[in-house]
Formats: structure tokens, C-alpha cells, sequence
């Protein structure tokens, strides 16, 4: 009984969030979490890279000390400029540092990813 109780209110909340994204590009669910700020970097990513930006998705082991792990993947290709790239990614990072809410979030940037 309580099992089926648990069942409904995940299904009911899960419900919500895809509704909310389907009609209002807006990740409940994320944002409760804390989860948001990624999204929204990685928005801005896609605007500046487009189809480049991977994620933002969460490592198999997704909190370390209290902090969430969330990781965004950019694909620069042999050849690309990599000092237009690094000022798109700048500017991305701007963009995302003027918002207030997002001031706590601290970001590691690891230019050779494994």
C-alpha cells in the first residue's frame, strides 16, 4: 500500500516536470535540485557553439563533500581557432556569472577530458 502511495506521487511529480518543460522550457525538477544553473550554462553555450555543447549530465558519482558534480562537454575540432573558441566560452561564462542565483556555483574548466 504505501509502495503504491510512493509509485503515484513520483508519477504525479514526474508528470508535472515534463509538463512544465514541454510547455515552458522550465526543468522543475532542476531547480528544487539546484540543477538549473547547469542547464543554463549550457544554453549558453549552445548559443555561442550550437550542436558542439554536450550535457549538462551528472557522473556516476554526482556529489563529492555536499557539492553536486555536473559536467558540459564542448567539442572544438583539429584546426578550429582556440582563441575564438576560448572568447565564445568567455562570453558564455559572463553571461552565466552575471545572474545572481548562480553566484555560489563554483565551475572547473578541464581542457583535456578523459
Amino acid at each position: 500500500m504505501i509502495m503504491d502511495r510512493i509509485a503515484l506521487i513520483i508519477t504525479i511529480i514526474g508528470a508535472l516536470n515534463w509538463g512544465s518543460i514541454g510547455l515552458f522550457q522550465f526543468d522543475l525538477v532542476a531547480w528544487i535540485c539546484g540543477g538549473q544553473g547547469a542547464l543554463f550554462l549550457a544554453d549558453a553555450m549552445r548559443a555561442k557553439f550550437g550542436r558542439r555543447v554536450a550535457g549538462p549530465v551528472a557522473p556516476p558519482i554526482d556529489k563529492i563533500r555536499g557539492q553536486y558534480i555536473v559536467r558540459i562537454m564542448l567539442k572544438i575540432e583539429n584546426g578550429a581557432s582556440l582563441s575564438r573558441a576560448r572568447e565564445l566560452l568567455r562570453k558564455a561564462l559572463e553571461q552565466f556569472r552575471t545572474k545572481g542565483e548562480y553566484k555560489s556555483i563554483n565551475i572547473a574548466i578541464d581542457v583535456d577530458a578523459q
